[in-house]
């Protein structure tokens, strides 16, 4: 099945409910667009722009909340983290009969590829509402590319903050696993929506 882009503009004359009706309709497509891109034609009205704002606010604020997540979770002290794996390495344990030694890393490892992942949806998703107020049109492979980068970025101040934790250091590898986990979550995205348009 082929892709396809939208692209509409938008000038100050323009009534707000009809701008939103529009936005509304273009995202509850059965096929969903690859690209939407709303260019704004000059200055618009206040109402206009808090219509294009709503919807970008929304998804930075739950950016923010993961990315501020993460970083609670980066600043808990040595001893307390491995208290936390060690717990979920009990659980899966004995579920598994596995020895619960060996799990608590892999369960650490687990939890740092996962919240990046999650971190990578969001930042692609962003990365993609961004089209809506510029010109431009922002390719696929470069808006997969920013999002990555801008994950990987984070990943790696993150781990530079462990190194103020007691307890905690910066490694290497685990910056390797959260920029793989950036990398996951848009995959996850392309795999999601390619699915989604074969069984429609």
């Amino acid at each position: 099945m082929f892709g396809y882009s939208v692209l509409m503009s938008v000038y100050y004359k323009e009534k707000p409910e009809y701008l939103q009706e529009a936005m509304n309709s273009i995202w509850k497509q059965t096929i969903p667009t690859n690209d939407f891109v709303l260019i704004c034609d000059g200055p618009l009205t206040d109402a206009l722009d808090a219509i294009v704002e709503e919807m970008q606010i929304k998804h930075i604020a739950i950016t923010i909340v993961v990315m501020l997540l993460i970083f609670i979770h980066s600043a808990m002290p040595g001893d307390l983290s491995s208290a936390e794996s060690g717990i979920f390495a009990q659980i899966i344990a004995r579920l598994t009969g596995l020895d619960p030694q060996p799990l608590q890393l892999i369960v650490r490892k687990a939890a740092h590829f996962t919240e990046f992942m999650i971190l990578g949806i969001c930042l692609l998703v962003n990365v993609r509402d961004r089209m809506i107020t510029e010109a431009g049109e922002l390719g696929g492979g470069r808006m997969y590319l920013i999002a990555w980068l801008m994950g990987t970025a984070y990943a790696v101040t993150d781990e530079v903050h462990q190194i103020f934790v007691p307890d905690r250091a910066c490694a290497l590898m685990d910056m390797c696993i959260d920029s793989a986990g950036v990398a996951a979550g848009a995959v996850l995205i392309v795999i999601l929506s390619t699915v989604r348009n074969k069984l429609e």
